[in-house]
């Protein structure tokens, strides 16, 4: 009978442990979740890319002159600078990503408009003759750091090498940087531009509309709308976050309940046997509940430690399909909510079983044999 009761108990500790930390684990994955596609597009065309407008021109050119400079000094356009930007595939090993290659005309003013900070070192990344920059999600998925070469291919199926002299943070889309020099020697040709991109700060409609009707210009984008699409893939994934955590949260519920249920229900005798004894229901409760909260604050610990882990795997299957690299970050507030609803749960869930305690008979429970 000993150790029958011994096997229970054990068994008991073993479910509530494992119940509540992974209960606690995937709510602090939904958290995370969160914490990790917020700010993205934020970071991408606030703090990498800088310009407020881009430029896509009918017919690549090397210089601004003639009708394009004459229509730049008449719109409110500041500080407008070249680059091109061409289309090519990445494939190795079965693997294949879409990058777009960017060549500015000028390194001063592309420092200007696009911000690099170098994943390897965490200083800024310049562009130079040796190599080229590509971004972290191409280095990440081809296994390519500096010092390797990417293979890239465009769309008449030319295939080109590129020697990689840095990796530059990058969370939408992908990109190659290369320096106009460099361009020269791997193309055999000197850069024609197809792009400007520049500062504006007055009406976007009435800007699109004169630049548009102006025969040079194919397609206007601005920063701001690329920024609100971008915000608006990121929101359609709370609902995923949401769901989530509601799920994580009734599942603590559940688990709870049953753990709290089966200790009260297989320590009847006991229960008995201390209200026989003249225990009050307040000594009572607590000689079953000071096991139960015992054992609810280490799942918990339990469950943050193996959230992290959690939520690192659900990221990294998230960036692996997905055409946006979100960050890997759990904030501290998504610990403290984490914490919150467990302990939230574990109270209201004590309460609720507290009144099933007061229905435990003495007598039958004592009859009772084990």
């Amino acid at each position: 009978v000993t150790m029958r009761n011994l096997f229970r108990y054990k068994q008991r500790v073993a479910m509530t442990i494992v119940g509540i930390a992974g209960c606690t684990a995937l709510l602090l994955a939904g958290f995370g979740v969160r914490d990790s596609i917020s700010g993205v597009a934020q970071r991408q065309y606030g703090g990498i890319f800088r310009y407020s407008d881009l430029l896509v021109l009918k017919n690549e050119t090397q210089t601004i002159n003639g009708d394009l400079e004459k229509l730049l000094t008449k719109e409110p356009i500041q500080n407008p600078a070249f680059i091109r930007q061409s289309a090519f595939t990445c494939e190795t090993a079965g693997k294949s990503l879409d990058a777009y290659l960017i060549v500015p005309e000028n390194e001063k003013a592309f420092s200007r408009f696009f911000s690099l900070t170098s994943t390897l070192t965490g200083a800024g990344a310049a562009l130079n003759d040796s190599g080229v920059i590509i971004s972290q999600k191409l280095s990440d998925t081809f296994k390519i750091g500096k010092g390797d070469n990417i293979k890239v291919k465009d769309a008449d199926n030319n295939v080109y090498t590129f020697p990689v002299s840095d990796v530059a943070e990058n969370h939408i889309q992908d990109y190659i940087y290369m320096s106009k020099s460099l361009y020269g020697k791997i193309f055999g040709r000197p850069v024609s531009y197809n792009i400007i991109v520049s500062d504006y700060s007055g009406s976007k409609k009435a800007l699109a509309e004169q630049l548009i009707s102006s025969d040079l210009v194919a397609n206007v984008n601005f920063t701001d709308d690329m920024w609100h699409q971008a915000e608006g893939m990121n929101k359609s994934l709370d609902s995923v976050v949401v769901l989530l955590v509601c799920v994580a949260s009734i599942l603590m519920v559940i688990v709870l309940y049953n753990l709290t249920s089966i200790n009260i229900s297989e320590r009847k005798r006991e229960i008995a046997t201390l209200k026989v004894l003249g225990f009050n229901d307040r000594e009572t409760n607590g000689y079953v509940y000071r096991e139960t909260w015992i054992l609810t604050l280490i799942s918990i610990g339990v469950g943050l430690i193996l959230g992290i882990g959690v939520h690192r795997l659900v990221m990294d299957m998230i960036n692996k399909n997905a055409p946006i690299l979100f960050f890997i970050q759990i904030k501290g507030f998504s610990y403290g909510w984490t914490l919150l609803i467990a302990m939230t749960v574990s109270v209201i869930m004590q309460i609720i079983t507290y009144f099933k305690l007061q229905t435990v008979d003495m007598i039958e429970s004592l009859k009772s044999v084990e």
